[in-house]
């Protein structure tokens, strides 16, 4: 018996992840491609300021969210197997007001003082930066209204307008404006291109609420709770903010110390290693919803073979992208072009630490779908500081691999912490060896 449950549980697995799956490979394809477009059309150092632009968006974009994405995800899920409409309707219209202010207020506060660290930082960090903020807004709702779609169980279609649409449209306005229209861009120019084609995925996306959305929860009348909504989402809020820096202070950093080249040699590197990570990133976003429910029906046994499967899953698929890239990540940094070879000691460094992670599974989602947010974050606290120390001690003498180091180092401590902490509280192991 035991062993057809985890049969059928694994080709769950396989069917529910694989669309998720294929539009998240879709995805890595459309970033690599941009980031190919813009390293060979962009002189270094603009592409440099692109990147660091970006870096700061996705940066400010999580104070704006609030952690409200996570708790969409947890709480629209567990309102729709209850049949809770009226509360459902309420986290949904509180997470996107909420998003959408403090995104605005953001934006304009960073545009404001953007003006008066004129002259302390070079002109093409800082004037794409001043451009890119209008995406913050739009980021940040965006981020909740696929948060509340993937909590409804349409995980592909709450994913798609950011992680594919966005990215098309972009990689086709860069390829019209050059080959078409033959501009030379340069950094303010893609940052214009990036957000005009946010603006209409944001579009599409408010389109495919309006039709997944239970037709209950339009008929009855929101229920806010402000406050419980606000406290659980603070500690959300704080690990995402951590794990963000986490994942975007080296790039910050090494712009401050090292400049704009560094920055863009670095930033393909990374770009490079995080191919060996979609497959963590696409089965972590089919299985929130499902930790969610299972956690809350106490289903301790089923929690643990759910998550033995899926970390196992994960590595399998991602140790041979990881050997590739330790193999020939050299040749790939050249289709960038010569420059971009550099940053092959980097790249080995980040592909290590993403088999690391790989092999941790979605340790993170145990904690953040299971009520355990506070704990994540006083984790994911350690971590942020260790990289901060970290990259100011290593990024001045070792530039992009310095940053590197300190991100592996970081990345296998967070893992560690969250591993431990997930044993301790809920006696679930969630690693390859399960």
């Amino acid at each position: 018996m035991a062993a057809n449950y985890s049969s059928g549980l694994r080709e769950w697995l396989i069917r529910t992840t694989s669309g998720n799956f294929l539009m998240k490979v879709l995805s890595t394809l459309l970033g690599f491609l941009t980031t190919l477009l813009l390293a060979r059309l962009l002189p270094p150092e603009q592409y440099g300021g692109y990147a660091y632009a970006l870096a700061w968006v996705n940066l400010l974009v999580v104070p704006a969210v609030l952690g409200l994405d996570r708790l969409a995800i947890r709480d629209v899920s567990v309102f729709e197997a209850e049949r809770r409409w009226d509360m459902l309707r309420g986290v949904s219209r509180f997470s996107h007001m909420t998003a959408g202010t403090l995104g605005v207020v953001i934006a304009l506060l960073v545009y404001l003082l953007g003006g008066s660290v004129a002259g302390r930082l070079e002109g093409v960090l800082l004037e794409p930066l001043r451009l890119a903020v209008i995406l913050i807004p739009l980021i940040a709702v965006a981020r909740v209204r696929g948060a509340v779609m993937t909590g409804l169980h349409h995980v592909i279609l709450g994913k798609f307008p950011e992680m594919v649409l966005r990215p098309l449209l972009f990689v086709l306005f860069v390829l019209a404006a050059h080959y078409l229209l033959g501009l030379s861009l340069d950094a303010r120019e893609a940052v214009g291109l990036n957000i005009v084609a946010m603006v209409l995925a944001f579009l599409v996306g408010g389109l495919l609420l309006r039709r997944v959305m239970p037709a209950e929860a339009d008929r009855v009348t929101a229920v806010y709770q402000m406050k419980p909504w606000l406290r659980a989402a603070l500690p959300l809020a704080l690990l995402a903010g951590l794990q963000i820096i986490n994942s975007r202070i080296d790039i910050v950093m090494l712009g401050g110390i090292r400049g704009a080249v560094e920055v863009a040699v670095y930033n393909v590197a990374v770009l490079a290693a995080t191919l060996a990570s979609f497959v963590l990133v696409a089965a972590t976003g089919v299985v929130s919803p499902v930790v969610a429910r299972v956690h809350a029906q106490k289903e301790s046994e089923r929690l643990q073979r759910l998550v033995t499967t899926s970390s196992r899953a994960i590595f399998a698929a991602t140790l041979p992208i990881g050997l590739l890239l330790l193999w020939f990540g050299e040749r790939f940094l050249a289709l960038f072009g010569p420059q971009y070879e550099a940053g092959y000691p980097a790249l080995q460094v980040l592909v290590i630490g993403q088999l690391l992670n790989a092999a941790f599974g979605a340790v993170g989602v145990l904690l953040t779908m299971t009520h355990h947010g506070s704990l994540a974050a006083k984790g994911a606290a350690v971590a942020v500081v260790v990289n901060v120390l970290l990259n100011a001690a290593l990024i001045p003498s070792w530039g992009a691999v310095g940053a590197a180091v300190a991100s592996v180092l970081t990345l296998l401590l967070w893992n560690l912490l969250f591993a431990v902490f997930v044993y301790r509280e809920m006696g679930i192991r969630p690693t390859v060896v399960g």
